[in-house]
């Protein structure tokens, strides 16, 4: 039967899910046998084999329940179980592989939702360390490093990722990948003001304007030598100038 070999294929992912998922949870929360760490690890790794999976056998069904079941769970042990750093780490091991695994071009629904399954995890870290003592009582305590590297492992992530399919590759970037720009620039940003101190605003000055010659710079030089080299009008040197100059 057309189609079968997928509908099949995503019955046992969503089976997998079923299992896993309950049994992830009862262990790391009701009797405490995993750390959240390891959970993180866990969970992390059901989500990379379904990448190999996909790598494989071309399994986009295996790979979008999977990842959608691995980034839902490790939002709510982040929140349930108060150890949030484990928990944020994992969804950027999952976006990196998006990000920098072409055959992940063929599901980019997937890159998307574990993009925002990162973001919405360090927007909760920072939300949580920044509500002052009162709320953290029953969280760990996390140096300064911890609190602000997530935000900048996320811009720097992305804005790799960006550079090397736009500037590299000359693609167009994309409206997603316009939006997750600037979230990430924002979680970047409000992670160095508020656990950057005493230089944070310093540091995040001198990288807007080191950024901004450099994007103007790649405005005036690659987008515009790609257009000219073609002797036409290209639709994606010039979305990708706009983007970078804006």
């Amino acid at each position: 039967m057309r189609g079968g070999p997928r509908f099949t294929s995503s019955i046992y992912a969503a089976t997998s899910v079923l299992i896993l998922t309950p049994m992830f949870w009862e262990l790391t929360l009701r009797f405490k046998v995993l750390p959240a760490s390891v959970a993180a690890v866990l969970v992390c790794g059901y989500a990379l084999a379904a990448f190999v999976l996909q790598w494989k056998h071309d399994l986009k069904p295996v790979l979008r329940v999977a990842c959608i079941a691995a980034a839902g769970l490790v939002l709510a042990l982040a929140v349930v179980s108060h150890a949030l750093l484990p928990f944020v780490v994992a969804p950027l091991v999952l976006a990196a592989v998006c990000e920098f695994v072409p055959e992940c071009d063929r599901a980019p629904e997937v890159a998307a939702l574990v993009v925002l399954a990162a973001d919405a995890a360090i927007w909760i870290l920072i939300y949580v360390y920044f509500a002052g003592q009162n709320a953290l009582a029953d969280y760990p305590t996390l140096s300064r490093g911890a609190l602000f590297a997530p935000g900048i492992a996320v811009f720097v992530l992305f804005t790799a990722s960006v550079c090397f399919k736009t500037l590299l590759h000359a693609r167009p970037i994309t409206a997603f990948e316009t939006v997750q720009a600037v979230i990430a620039f924002l979680l970047a940003a409000v992670s160095l003001a508020d656990f950057g101190q005493p230089d944070g605003a310093t540091i995040l000055g001198v990288a807007c304007l080191i950024l901004s010659a450099a994007w103007y710079a790649a405005v005036f030089t690659v987008f515009a030598c790609s257009s000219a080299e073609r002797n036409t009008t290209v639709f994606a040197p010039q979305r990708n100038a706009a983007v970078f100059a804006a």
